[in-house]
């Protein structure tokens, strides 16, 4: 746990300054999907994917240190973590559409944003 709290700490800092639109490298998280737009940008129960994380970078696909998804948010929890078939958010499911639709602890994310559909 203490690797996490590091992160904890060390991203508090910076929760301002990171923001999508702010990091080059992420930029639009789903970006290589038209469909996804902003996860969790329109739906406050998401908060921002990545912002807390600094370690983030591109969600899951190029990122092998990606870790935990959500970890600063308890409805979040670990995605891809508990579920074996997620692993990489959308590296198997071109649409992306339903996050987390194997993962009964995630529900469907996106599925509260119209955007997202």
């Amino acid at each position: 746990m203490a690797p996490e709290k590091d992160l904890l700490d060390e991203s508090a800092q910076h929760v301002k300054s990171f923001v999508h639109s702010s990091n080059p490298n992420l930029q639009y998280i789903g970006m290589y999907s038209p469909n996804l737009q902003y996860i969790g940008m329109y739906n406050p129960n998401l908060q921002y994917i990545g912002m807390y994380n600094l370690k983030l970078q591109y969600i899951g696909m190029y990122n092998s240190n990606l870790q935990y998804i959500g970890m600063y948010n308890p409805s979040l929890k670990y995605i891809g973590m508990y579920n074996p078939n997620l692993q990489y958010i959308g590296m198997y499911n071109p649409n992306l559409q339903y996050i987390g639709m194997y993962n009964p602890n995630l529900q469907y994310i996106g599925m509260y944003n119209p955007n997202l559909l």
